[in-house]
């Protein structure tokens, strides 16, 4: 197996499986399969000692695809075509079919085919307030649906429809058939199982009880859930502060406050060039009251020893996944961990594996930042897609980035952007306006 379908299939079954068993509710898989009018049973009953014999159409068949969606409890949306399965078809369906059973947060779950992928349906999806998930490639174990369609063409061949019309009538009476238990036995055989509670039988991730920045904390918690849509469906990106690499803590408090006050921030990062301790302790005192009044989270970046002493709610790593496992050790499960990686996908991953709380990716601008490599749109798609983990973007941040990102974005930080500038307030205010609608 490729090494990056072995990666998103372990990403699938041990993060995003075990939220999925809570939400049963709300997912909905779909695909589709072929049916003809030459079908025939493949099995039979004879006389013991006797050939069984039976009648199969020979020369021109007619060639269906059948499409439907599997909930917990019931088989829903069954279409039949004829031909196969286009993008133009697919949009009919969902625009049709699929969507007047939707309700706001379902899932639809599907595979890779390039007739799936289309931006037409999924904005009629996102108008609903629903959203596709591709599974990994080469992953139809993980579709329970695979499991409905099996007996659905036991069933059609059992019918020996010899006519489309026949064929579309002989679908249409099997889809009765799938029970409620069936239909949920299905999701348990493909891993979303629960116990007769409806309980999972793997936890989730620890709750973390914080006593402060209650506002990233419970962010983080909500984006990193598999139904979570893209940003763009649901609300704008977060804003994630950082401090200048010079503080003057006579000034900068204020002028904090002043931020804080005009805009809805969801954490700040102190991240001073100074490795001097007393320094660095003075200006964490000074701005910890501004960030916790206002129920904002404060994290350091690299100093992890001097968060609990400092009283701070957690640490921005830079050196990627290095340092991730230890730190999660010495400052326990309640601390917000966080782990630039700078353009590299794979160390983004390996963070999120040793237990990080989000990645950050940059730059993405014209910035010092990391080695200067960029990182690009195609990197913060594919994490918004396959990793359920929060990412930030970072570096650079201009209003043409922030416009581009925003739908693959979860959070961007925001440092010498705004400070540098006469009106750090005025500056922050024209960054968000960029951000879509």
């Amino acid at each position: 197996m490729r090494p990056d379908v072995a990666l998103a299939r372990r990403f699938w079954i041990t993060r995003r499986q075990p939220y999925m068993r809570n939400h049963l509710e709300r997912l909905v898989f779909i695909d589709e399969t072929s049916l003809k009018t030459n079908m025939i049973k493949t099995t039979g009953w004879a006389p013991v000692g006797q050939r069984l014999v039976d009648h199969t159409p020979f020369g021109h068949w007619n060639t269906q695809t059948f499409i439907a969606a599997l909930r917990r409890d019931r088989l829903d949306a069954p279409w039949v075509i004829k031909g196969a399965m286009n993008r133009d078809l697919f949009n009919v369906y969902v625009e049709t079919q699929l969507a007047p059973t939707l309700r706001r947060g379902d899932v639809v779950i599907l595979d890779n085919l390039s007739s799936h992928k289309s931006s037409y349906a999924a904005d009629v999806l996102n108008s609903i307030g629903a959203w596709f998930l591709f599974l990994p490639p080469y992953s139809p174990d993980l579709n329970p649906i695979e499991m409905a369609f099996s007996k659905l063409k036991t069933l059609i061949r059992k019918a020996a429809a010899r006519s489309y019309d026949a064929l579309w009538q002989a679908a249409g009476h099997v889809c009765d058939l799938f029970s409620n238990e069936e239909c949920y036995n299905y999701f348990n055989a493909a891993g979303y199982e629960t116990d007769q509670t409806g309980r999972a039988l793997t936890d989730t991730y620890p709750v973390k009880p914080a006593a402060y920045g209650q506002t990233l904390v419970s962010t983080l918690r909500q984006i990193n859930r598999i139904w979570s849509a893209p940003m763009a469906d649901t609300e704008q990106p977060q804003l994630y502060l950082i401090s200048p690499s010079e503080c003057d803590i006579e000034q900068f408090p204020d002028q904090l406050a002043r931020v804080l006050d005009a805009q809805q921030v969801a954490c700040v990062r102190l991240a001073l060039s100074s490795q001097d301790q007393d320094t660095i302790s003075r200006t964490a005192d000074a701005l910890r009251p501004v960030t916790h009044a206002r129920d904002v989270a404060l994290v350091i970046e690299q100093h992890l020893l001097l968060v609990e002493p400092l009283g701070l709610d957690g640490v921005h790593l830079t050196d990627a996944a290095r340092s991730v496992r230890k730190t999660r050790k010495v400052l326990g499960p309640d601390a917000i961990i966080g782990a630039f990686c700078g353009a590299l996908r794979h160390d983004g991953i390996s963070a999120a594996e040793s237990g990080a709380d989000y990645i950050s990716f940059g730059p993405i601008g014209s910035s010092p930042l990391g080695d200067g490599v960029s990182a690009d749109h195609a990197l913060f798609a594919w994490w918004s897609e396959m990793i359920e983990l929060p990412v930030v973007a970072e570096g650079g941040v201009s209003e043409d980035l922030i416009a581009q990102l925003a739908p693959v974005s979860d959070f961007f930080a925001i440092g010498p952007e705004i400070w540098t500038t006469q009106a750090p307030e005025k500056t922050l205010a024209a960054l968000i306006a960029a951000m879509p609608t």
